[in-house]
């Protein structure tokens, strides 16, 4: 048989009537030509297109192990891609008609059966189904449409939106892998959330490596423009490609999750078993990928609310806590005042001498004491009431940290020193420089103030996503990240108080007759300007060896702003060599 022939499965009983069609197709054929597989049941048919795939199926109504319509029925249960031409007696006309209906896409008349007949019967039969299953899968991409829209939209729980996507995807490209990551903004990364079909583990073990570049996801996200990549496993900007060959990946697609002009992350497709990314295919996946970013949105707001509830319902215990700690801290700095006032007053140490002098100088005491509280309250009131103000500016950090150790001299008695650790080469960043003295500023009072005698150490470096790239290294967020780090060889802190010390009011020693001052706002107010800045807060502690606090806080330089905008995607779908890899 010619290798460029098509094949035609012809089911039929009679050798004589299976003999006058292959002299048919001898006398006129079509290029490629036509060529038949006689068997002689239906049972056979049904087992040898399961083995092999034809262009065709020639059909007899009347086989000894079935009979009319039950024959299309079977034969379409095996192969619903491959197109069907029935063939009926003379007298058997309704048969053939209601063989169509059931499913067939022609039928012919023994007996009146030439060779340009049958041709153009099985040329006809297969356009007719190539378009039936163009009709058929763009109706149904249509219907997931409409389904997934409306499936998405009456769901705000995230687990369950991902879960309907993924559904919709495996039924309409079981041949395609898929694999969704969101933004996680405290661990500054985009974090793998859901996959269909594909291994996210192994390949985030695989970006994992030192060595590894930046991948197309990362890519997609930094420049929010789709990707598309046909051969995946020979593209040379590819390092791993013995991965998307294990796993039969063929190509790849990667485009933006973006709503409301915010980008949430990236959903990847994966062709496999050598399907295609045909325009129609990526025009239906990048409707998709709409949808899913409105509905992923829309979920994350309603778990935004659903926590700022819990934090409603809390507050109202943290204002028993609150009422408790200012009676008592506030009122006893004024007690204090209006004790030595009174005292003054009648005249209790005479004439102002020494003992009046120590007097007057503890109420100046109080009285400062009293004013840091309440800059703390004012601070922490701020906070909450301005969460959308982020002042975002070119903020000098060599300036800035100098003019913060200005602030903080070597004391007298040499029991505490400081430590500053950061290059002058510090570039300048956007970010809220008030935002970020508040993090500096109380974390080194909170330092000095549980660390009577040792060091404070203030060590601040900056990573840039863009001189990463530039190295050919791997920048994992694709964003450049300041991080800040306090450390102290004071007192240390419990285990079991590491979770509650960011809290509002909260102190490891809340007992009226503590050392230390303070109402427990100052690390509140350092978690409270982390979070507006889209960074994060650790803390590691042990008692009677100190504390570090670190911050972590992504922002952007001139320098990476510059790089970025010279590494977006080229016009025809090109990419910078520098922003090369995949996933």
């Amino acid at each position: 048989m010619s290798e460029t022939a098509r094949k035609v499965l012809l089911v039929e009983d009679n050798p004589g009537d299976a003999l006058l069609l292959k002299e048919a197709l001898r006398d006129f054929n079509s290029a490629p030509p036509f060529e038949l597989v006689h068997v002689d049941r239906l049972g056979l048919g049904v087992e040898r297109i399961a083995q092999e795939p034809f262009a065709a199926v020639l059909l007899d109504l009347s086989l000894p192990d079935a009979k009319g319509v039950e024959t299309v029925v079977r034969m379409q249960r095996q192969a619903e891609t491959t197109p069907i031409v029935v063939m009926t007696g003379l007298d058997d006309d309704c048969a053939a008609v209601e063989a169509v209906r059931a499913g067939a896409q022609d039928y012919l008349v023994k007996g009146q059966i030439d060779g340009r007949l049958l041709v153009r019967a099985l040329s006809y039969a297969i356009e007719r189904k190539r378009l039936q299953e163009a009709m058929r899968l763009h109706m149904e991409r249509i219907t997931a449409l409409k389904d997934v829209n409306v499936a998405l939209t009456a769901n705000l729980d995230l687990a369950s939106v991902l879960e309907v996507l993924c559904d919709k995807v495996g039924r309409l490209l079981p041949d395609f892998g898929m694999a969704v990551r969101l933004w996680n903004r405290e661990q500054a990364s985009l974090e793998p959330v859901a996959s269909l079909n594909y291994d996210d583990s192994v390949w985030q073990g695989i970006v994992a490596e030192p060595e590894h570049q930046a991948s197309f996801t990362e890519t997609v996200f930094a420049t929010r423009q789709a990707l598309a990549v046909q051969d995946i496993a020979n593209d040379p900007r590819l390092q791993n490609h013995e991965f998307w060959r294990r796993h039969g990946i063929s190509g790849y697609l990667g485009i933006p999750l973006i709503a409301n002009d915010e980008i949430l992350g990236v959903i990847a497709y994966y062709p496999r078993k050598g399907a295609a990314l045909t325009s129609q295919e990526i025009e239906f996946l990048g409707a998709l990928a709409s949808q899913a970013s409105v509905a992923i949105r829309n979920s994350q707001i309603h778990g935004e609310m659903k926590q700022l509830a819990s934090d409603l319902e809390r507050s109202n215990r943290v204002k028993e806590e609150f009422l408790g700690v200012i009676s008592h801290e506030l009122r006893t700095p004024l007690n204090v005042v209006k004790g030595y006032v009174e005292m003054l007053q009648i005249g209790f140490f005479g004439e102002m001498n020494q003992d009046q002098g120590d007097a007057v100088e503890k109420i100046a005491n109080q009285t400062r004491v009293q004013l840091a509280m309440i800059n703390s309250i004012l601070s922490a009131t701020t906070m909450e009431s301005e969460v959308a103000l982020v002042q975002t500016e070119v903020v000098s950090l060599v300036d800035f940290l100098g003019g913060l150790q200005a602030a903080y001299p070597a004391r007298a008695d040499g029991k505490l020193r400081f430590e500053w650790l950061f290059s002058a080469a510090l570039p300048d960043v956007y970010t809220d420089r008030t935002k970020l003295q508040y993090i500096l500023q109380n974390l080194i009072n909170n330092a000095i103030k549980f660390t009577p005698e040792g060091v404070v150490t203030v060590s601040v470096e900056f990573l840039s996503a863009g001189a990463a790239l530039r190295d050919g290294a791997h920048a994992r967020s694709m964003r450049s990240v300041l991080t800040l780090k306090v450390s102290d060889t004071g007192v240390g802190i419990a285990a079991e108080f590491l979770p509650v010390i960011f809290e509002k009011f909260s102190q490891v020693d809340s007992s009226t007759t503590r050392a230390h001052e303070g109402i427990g706002l100052g690390l509140h107010i350092v978690k409270r300007c982390t979070e507006l800045l889209n960074g994060s807060v650790k803390v590691e502690s042990e008692e009677g060896k100190g504390t570090v606090f670190t911050v972590t806080i992504p922002c952007e330089s001139e320098a990476d702003r510059e790089f970025l905008c010279n590494t977006a995607p080229a016009p025809g779908g090109g990419r910078s060599a520098q922003a090369a890899d995949e996933l």
